[in-house]
């Protein structure tokens, strides 16, 4: 028996799974990275710290198991970015996060300038500090490169574990994740020099990584640290959302799936269909084969979910594990009147507003520590059903059936509540593990171990079905209040704009 490995780089952890070629997962190994605030105010994360965690799990993995190993699929987080040193591809500074919010004065600058609607439909996203256009300029700027011929190489999180696991003979990326720098044309599937001009990126100075199919790109792995892998197949790479689209099966237009991580990622295949989103949604290419055939996917970005609920046990301290919070809530039916607006980042899909900062609303001196957390989970199906909401309008198609996976789907209040407010059937995935399970399929396909994608369908069935509640009128009362009191979030931070104080 051979095995595939998933290598999964998120951003609150890292993963190694091994799947046989059944997708039954047969080792793996999970270490936690560190995200930090740094001295200019900006989201980082270590690219070391990145590294060494993936490698220490993957070698947890190969030394438990003895079984060759015919292909690896990589999945990662996407928007991050790093700067290397062009000659050497070497980090020259820290990761910068999707989460990282510092150029949102830029952005709002660009929006007035009146380009994004030519940014949109080279990119099929919004100005937003989300996307890493406008960070790397700022980035650029701060590493003071010269004209003496000096170039920095641009790097999101596949690019740099690609190096590395190819003693860096190989630099490159691949659609799904270039289609998420905002500096990328997702119709010729190119970095585009007419973006980088309005960035004020000069591509004199700024090397960009070759794009190759996501799936089948050619890469093979060789690694003086892990030689058992040496002659490998980098079968498949992947943003981690397309790679959890593809290990849900979500093959078909209109087929969608929500992966509840550190922020919630709903994608909706469109298949050839590019495109161009409004509604707050965004366009991005799912993935593309070496024969041409380029899927594309329609997604709502949700920054905080999982986020949440780490804030809730780190910083309050509202418990110590993840697995109380099924007895927190068991005995609680609702948040009694409390909404909890989890707007840490500000606001992504389908607003796209990075002004509001998060709030609780309806406290009473009879609120509970368990209302304030049924308050987040309602807070996750309410923006997912805003998201769905917004995709039918954009595309025309109702959306029946939603798959769904992620840590935060373990718990059945959340599915059926997402059920509810979105009025859409909730499945939930019999592997768990559907980012991961994603990539190694994709990478079984690309060295011929699976003769279709579609197989992936079979392998990952359903395996809970959550049905929305018959009754519709309550739930049409609580979707009215989160509307309402989401406005008036929105509205106090655009008025509190005029007031440093805010």
């Amino acid at each position: 028996m051979t095995l595939t490995l998933a290598l999964d780089a998120g951003t609150s952890s890292v993963r190694v799974l091994a799947f046989d070629h059944d997708g039954v997962i047969v080792g793996q190994a999970q270490k936690e990275i560190r995200s930090a605030t740094d001295t200019l105010g900006r989201i980082v994360q270590d690219p070391a710290e990145i590294l060494s965690s993936l490698f220490h799990c993957l070698d947890t993995v190969l030394k438990a198991n003895d079984q060759p190993i015919s292909a690896v699929g990589l999945t990662n987080q996407r928007e991050s970015f790093v700067c290397l040193d062009s000659r050497t591809l070497d980090p020259l500074g820290p990761l910068i996060s999707w989460q990282d919010r510092s150029t949102a004065a830029r952005c709002r600058t660009l929006k007035e300038g009146d380009v994004e609607s030519f940014v949109k439909e080279q990119t099929g996203l919004p100005i937003d500090p989300y996307f890493s256009s406008t960070k790397l300029c700022d980035e650029v700027k701060r590493l003071n490169i010269d004209e003496a011929g000096r170039q920095l190489a641009f790097a999101t999180v596949d690019t740099l574990i690609t190096l590395a696991l190819t003693s860096k003979t190989r630099y490159v990326t691949e659609a799904s994740n270039a289609s998420r720098t905002q500096l990328f044309n997702t119709e010729t599937l190119s970095f585009s020099d007419e973006l980088l001009d309005l960035f004020e990126l000069d591509s004199k100075f700024l090397r960009f990584p070759e794009v190759v199919p996501s799936i089948g790109g050619g890469t093979v792995l060789h690694s003086e640290t892990f030689p058992m892998l040496n002659g490998v197949p980098l079968g498949a790479i992947l943003g981690d959302q397309q790679s959890s689209l593809l290990g849900q099966g979500c093959l078909t237009p209109g087929s969608a799936k929500n992966t509840y991580g550190t922020g919630s990622f709903l994608l909706a295949n469109t298949a050839s269909n590019r495109l161009t989103p409004s509604n707050g949604l965004l366009g991005s290419v799912g993935w593309t084969l070496p024969d041409g055939v380029t899927t594309y996917v329609l997604e709502g970005a949700i920054y905080s979910t999982g986020s949440t609920l780490r804030w809730f046990r780190d910083a309050l301290g509202l418990f110590d594990d993840y697995s109380e919070l099924d007895d927190l809530i068991a005995a609680t039916p609702s948040s009694g009147g409390t909404t909890f607006l989890p707007l840490f980042e500000g606001l992504g899909s389908p607003y796209m507003d990075p002004n509001p900062r998060g709030a609780i609303t309806g406290l009473s001196l009879s609120s509970t520590r368990p209302e304030i957390v049924v308050g987040a989970i309602e807070a996750m199906a309410h923006q997912g059903a805003d998201v769905i909401d917004a995709m039918e309008e954009l595309q025309g198609l109702r959306i029946g059936e939603l798959r769904v996976d992620g840590g935060v789907s373990v718990m059945n209040r959340l599915c059926q509540l997402q059920a509810d407010y979105a009025n859409v059937q909730v499945q939930r995935s019999t592997i768990a593990e559907s980012t991961a399970f994603g990539v190694a399929g994709a990478a079984m396909y690309a060295v011929g171990a699976l003769n279709s994608l579609d197989e992936l369908r079979t392998i990952n069935p359903p395996s809970d079905l959550f049905l929305p509640t018959k009754s519709r009128s309550s739930i049409t009362t609580k979707r009215a209040l989160w509307r309402d009191r989401l406005d008036r979030v929105r509205n106090a931070a655009t008025s509190g704009e005029r007031h440093e104080a805010y």
